[in-house]
């Protein structure tokens, strides 16, 4: 891929996984890098673009500062659960927050939650890949440490309930979700890995502690970065980050960690976005006494989590670009509250 190309598609996916300038975007598709960046997309002047709420904050893990934002929902007090949101490779806590027009946020300002969107280390996540060429993982900075201290940072100063953490990861983010599923099954009551599956044998440095976990998978079935049917990830042309097992495969994984053994239910559910040419498909493991494991398969889906709030009208010529890049935006459902639905309490239905 041409370096003007791997650069723009580094670019989208800042914004498909949170933040940056539709500016800046538009500014990579010229071919004149001292031209002046082009006008905002089409129809956004009617947008109410989310602007980030809550507090910069930082604590010091293993000899290195990192950084987190934190949005107070309304009403959350001491006793309440506290939500944590990573982000993807090229993003910031900041970037995550105001996807999808701040729909954690507003979902915590609704239930009464805390959220913190930490800050990756140089953009990126340390997950369970040995040779991914981010700097994250080529300094093996402790990101399990850093996500511990930072629980129990917010449960010192906030009170927030220890049996009530949820952790959410896109992409990088969800490969994070999977080390600490592995590693640290302890700290979170619910995990999350949106975009990712795991690392394929003999790509995986993780310790396993065969411990169940409560955890919600969602992937897109032709998602061009993190492969549905398994393989090597690709990037923006890089593929550091080496063969991950197949979405399917990786939800099995988790219902047998969890104790099932029994073959999951499985559903089609009602297209609610008829132009979205996506659709959904679930397998859920459920059964007394043991975690629920639920795989959310978006059929015709790429590598962007579900939304149902409004897009931006972007130019023609982006639109085509974003589609060959990262597939298909489904609107089928609010990813925010799926994993609300999933993490609030056993069995809630999530249609």
């Amino acid at each position: 891929m041409p370096a003007k190309s791997r650069a723009l598609a580094s670019l989208l996916l800042a914004l498909l996984l949170g933040g940056g300038t539709c500016a800046l975007v538009l500014w990579a598709l010229s071919d004149d890098s001292s031209a002046e960046a082009p006008a905002a997309p089409v129809g956004s002047a009617s947008l109410s673009p989310y602007v980030p709420t809550g507090e910069a904050r930082s604590l010091k893990v293993a000899f290195r500062t990192r950084t987190y934002q934190l949005h107070r929902g309304t009403g959350a007090t001491a006793g309440a659960p506290l939500w944590i949101v990573l982000h993807g490779s090229g993003g910031n806590g900041e970037d995550v927050q105001s996807m999808h027009d701040g729909a954690f946020d507003r979902l915590a300002d609704r239930e009464g939650l805390f959220v913190a969107y930490p800050d990756g280390y140089d953009e990126h996540w340390n997950d369970c890949r040995p040779r991914a060429d981010f700097a994250a993982n080529l300094e093996n900075v402790d990101d399990v440490g850093f996500l511990r201290a930072l629980v129990e940072e917010l449960h010192v100063a906030l009170g927030i309930d220890l049996e009530r953490v949820t952790i959410v990861g896109l992409s990088n983010g969800g490969q994070m979700v999977f080390r600490l599923a592995l590693e640290a099954p302890d700290l979170a009551q619910t995990y999350a890995a949106l975009l990712a599956n795991l690392p394929a044998p003999g790509n995986d440095d993780c310790l396993h502690s065969e411990q169940p976990v409560k955890m919600l998978l969602i992937n897109g079935s032709e998602d061009p970065i993190n492969p549905a049917r398994g393989g090597v990830v690709t990037l923006a042309g890089n593929t550091s980050r080496g063969a991950v097992l197949s979405a399917e495969a990786t939800a099995q994984t988790f219902a047998r960690l969890a104790g099932h053994t029994a073959p999951p239910v499985q559903r089609r559910w009602p297209e609610r976005s008829a132009d979205d040419e996506t659709s959904i498909e679930s397998s859920e493991w459920t059964s007394s006494g043991h975690d629920g494991v639920t795989w959310l398969r978006v059929v015709g889906g790429g590598h962007s989590a579900p939304t149902t709030a409004r897009l931006k009208e972007w130019p023609a010529v982006m639109q085509a670009y974003w589609l060959e890049v990262f597939g298909r935006q489904s609107r089928e459902f609010d990813t925010a509250e799926i994993v609300w639905r999933f993490s609030s309490s056993p069995g809630k239905a999530l249609l």
